[in-house]
């Protein structure tokens, strides 16, 4: 589990809730809210803002208990749940045959026992319910976003395809939902859904496998005897439609009233129709994303511009009012350093940008990494002084490597320019530089806010909404740390972050391999000459 997570207490004594909490934050954990009934407890998971994990009390006022809480919860979201009651309550839950191996908690809270709990809490026996797996499922269906949307010509080309190809008279691309079987292609057939509990679509739909059926012989047991009597259907072909990580979501199926067999080419057709169905769902998922992730881009960078730029126009509104040339010039240097905001993110845009299409292009050539080093250090001393932090560099030995000093440089520079950027005031800041193995090491050690798990996992993402903030009123476009990752992988090496947790500093470390022996020699002879 991870430190820092966000954690919801469903407790109906209050007393225990708020000591449970107390000790949670001495844990750097986060209580986001409190339940003191299972009715409670289900309203706080229907939003977005759901927690990491519940801690939930087995004896809950109301109509439901505690498991029947977590057994409701469990069919819903993917939500570790450790129990909480006296140890002489163990037994209810090891009777409770849909929850295996539980995580309990006794009643007092030792701080032990709550990190062993939640190191121990099992989501293993969670994602083994029947519950757990159709909600993940459902949960599937939802991302693609294709319940309910309008008849579309390339899935209805496929089933008229499918019809054609198998000779069949009706052809049906179909999602199962919760309670229904929506089609969202129909050839011969008028329904637009129908109740999943139907006999014929029942089970065959979810299934991961070819299901066939023809009079009286089938390849499944998804159909009942009575099928031909009851729908007049005699013949029945179907190939899943299972998502790149294992979800089904429907099938393509061929029906027919007549009886007839079909043919080892005709299964393989109907499978490549399936998977040319999905490919057309990814693309489009995929598309969705990134329509998603460029205006999110785009509302971040219009936010992040807005400021500086009205606070540009507010003090060159109030220097026309003054008359007074000291005034005036404290006013120009606040546009100054609003002007110099917005160029910072309208530069790390454009390196985005150049980035994404990429067209970053190195000039990699022998050097001694300490140039680049040296000349980062000089850009920074000024930024660092006016904060009363020290850059304390260590260099052992004299590495050599074979690299494109500016992008390169920008990458060493955005790592210290952060740490002075986020550590507090007179602070000092460590960079050391070292070989070993064949790889040159640059690493920045501050002492700011620190990192959570979570945010460790996320912190060379695009807009990863850390929580740290400058210390000084610097800007920050949320892009640094992934153009920073590109140039060093660019490089042919990589980057990582280290913290201890939230307001125990962190330290970022660069690895890019050391210059071959042949380029080094190269080196040094063209600065013997």
């Amino acid at each position: 589990m991870i430190e820092g997570m966000r954690i919801l207490i469903v407790e109906d004594d209050s007393n225990n809730a708020a000591y449970l909490a107390n000790q949670l934050n001495k844990l750097a954990y986060k209580t986001i809210d409190f339940a003191t009934s299972g009715e409670e407890a289900m309203a706080r998971i229907e939003n977005e803002n759901l927690p990491d994990l519940i801690f939930m009390d087995i004896f809950l006022k109301g109509e439901k208990n505690g498991i029947d809480t977590a057994l409701e919860i469990y069919s819903k979201v993917k939500i570790p749940i450790v129990f909480v009651s006296a140890p002489e309550n163990l037994f209810f839950l090891e009777e409770e045959k849909f929850i295996k191996n539980p995580t309990f908690l006794s009643k007092p809270f030792d701080i032990e026992e709550i990190k062993k709990a939640i190191k121990d809490v099992n989501m293993d026996a969670i994602k083994k319910t029947p519950e757990y797996i159709e909600a993940d499922r459902l949960n599937k269906v939802s991302k693609y976003e294709i319940l309910d949307t309008p008849p579309e010509g390339n899935f209805d080309r496929i089933t008229k395809l499918a019809a054609k190809l198998l000779g069949a008279s009706t052809a049906l691309i179909s999602i199962v939902d919760e309670d229904r079987i929506w089609f969202k292609s129909r050839y011969g057939f008028k329904e637009k859904e129908i109740p999943r509990d139907i006999n014929l679509f029942g089970s065959s739909f979810l299934s991961k496998e070819y299901n066939y059926y023809n009079k009286g012989h089938y390849a499944s047991s998804f159909i009942t005897p009575v099928l031909a009597h009851e729908s007049g259907f005699q013949f029945f072909a179907s190939s899943p439609l299972i998502t790149a990580d294992g979800h089904n979501l429907g099938v393509l199926c061929v029906i027919d009233k007549r009886p007839r067999q079909i043919t080892d080419e005709e299964k393989l057709v109907l499978k490549d129709l399936a998977q040319i169905i999905m490919d057309e769902m990814e693309m489009r998922l995929a598309a969705r994303k990134a329509y998603r992730k460029q205006r999110d881009f785009l509302n971040i960078a219009v936010h992040d511009l807005k400021n500086p730029l009205a606070a540009i126009l507010g003090f060159s509104d109030l220097s026309e009012k003054e008359d007074q040339l000291k005034t005036l010039d404290e006013y120009n240097g606040y546009i100054k350093h609003a002007a110099n905001n917005m160029l910072q993110i309208v530069e790390g845009l454009l390196k985005n940008s150049l980035m994404e299409l990429d067209q970053v292009k190195l000039n990699c050539i022998p050097l001694h990494f300490s140039e680049i080093v040296d000349s980062v250090m000089i850009g920074n001393k000024t930024q660092a002084a006016k904060k009363g932090q020290k850059l304390n560099l260590n260099i052992n030995g004299d590495p050599i490597i074979t690299a494109d000093s500016v992008k390169l440089g920008e990458a060493l520079d955005n790592l210290v320019s952060n740490a002075i950027k986020y550590s507090p005031k007179e602070q000092d800041i460590e960079i050391n530089v070292f070989e070993e193995s064949d790889n040159v090491f640059f690493e920045v050690k501050d002492r700011g806010p620190g990192l959570t798990d979570d945010e460790r996992n996320r912190a060379f993402e695009k807009f990863s909404g850390l929580s740290a903030q400058p210390t000084g009123g610097e800007s920050s476009t949320g892009l640094g740390l992934s153009i920073t990752k590109k140039l060093v992988e660019l490089h042919g090496g990589n980057i990582e972050v280290q913290s201890e947790g939230k307001e125990k500093g962190a330290t970022f470390i660069i690895k890019i391999p050391a210059a071959s022996v042949e380029h080094k020699e190269l080196l040094l002879q063209e600065e013997d000459l």
